[in-house]
């Protein structure tokens, strides 16, 4: 990412200060891309419950709404730290069905079609 400096506006002159995370993510994450087939296709509404291998539990939902005028990425991203593993993911689509994918893996997106 690139950040111009804020003087450099008044002066004319050019400083561009470059920032990075050179420490790497040593932390645990998934990533769910759902879609829907009975539902809408892109499983707005969808609720999704992470259960880690420690039993420690959060909730999230598919959306593009962020604020006004604005969009988010619609995947789902869960950091689950330390842990290496997740035991489940409990999808409740839109149209009321619930899924249960058990064991998926970490560190990497997965896609989920309903069923």
């Amino acid at each position: 990412m690139a950040i111009p400096h804020a003087s450099s506006f008044r002066l004319r002159r050019s400083h561009l200060y470059v920032a990075a995370n050179d420490g790497g993510n040593r932390n645990a994450w998934i990533g769910l891309d759902l879609h829907g087939t009975r539902s809408n296709r892109d499983a707005i509404g969808a609720e999704v419950k992470l259960t880690s291998q420690s039993g420690r539990v959060q909730y999230g939902m598919v959306t593009t709404t962020a604020s006004y005028q604005s969009a988010q990425d619609q995947r789902l991203f869960f950091g689950i730290g330390s842990e290496v593993a997740v035991k489940s993911l409990e999808i409740t689509w839109p149209c009321g069905e619930e899924q249960v994918i058990e064991n998926p893996p970490v560190r990497k997106i997965i896609s989920i079609s309903e069923q």
